[in-house]
């Protein structure tokens, strides 16, 4: 809020341009309280070391071009980022997910002799 940013204008660290830059446009939080809500979220530091920079090579590489056209600084560049970062995560999870009915249908039929195949016991 406007008196944060007063108060943190007042600690004399930076310019006002660079104060205003140090807080988000559509909360008004600063930026070490985003950074802190993000890992809190669950990003890791590398994580956002990319994301600042558009630069994981796992993301990069579902776009077109693998994304060695991407201007960091530019809006539409960081919405591509973000959807090739978000198919990635989801496919990340279905794969997790598939790898984990597999691992649930071997423990089941090594138990009790389920077969997932047909539905029936061996």
């Amino acid at each position: 809020n406007p008196k944060e940013i007063h108060a943190f204008a007042l600690l004399g660290l930076g310019d006002w341009s660079e104060q205003l830059n140090d807080h988000c446009p559509s909360t008004g939080l600063g930026m070490e309280r985003v950074i802190t809500e993000l890992l809190v979220f669950g990003f890791d530091r590398d994580d956002l070391a990319n994301l600042e920079r558009l630069s994981d090579q796992r993301v990069l590489a579902r776009l077109p071009k693998g994304g060695n056209h991407l201007a960091h600084n530019d809006k539409s560049n960081a919405i591509a980022y973000l959807r090739a970062w978000a198919t990635l995560l989801e496919d990340e999870w279905a794969e997790s997910q598939s790898l984990m009915s597999v691992a649930i249908d071997e423990v089941m039929a090594a138990d009790t002799g389920y077969s997932p195949s047909t539905g029936f016991l061996d």
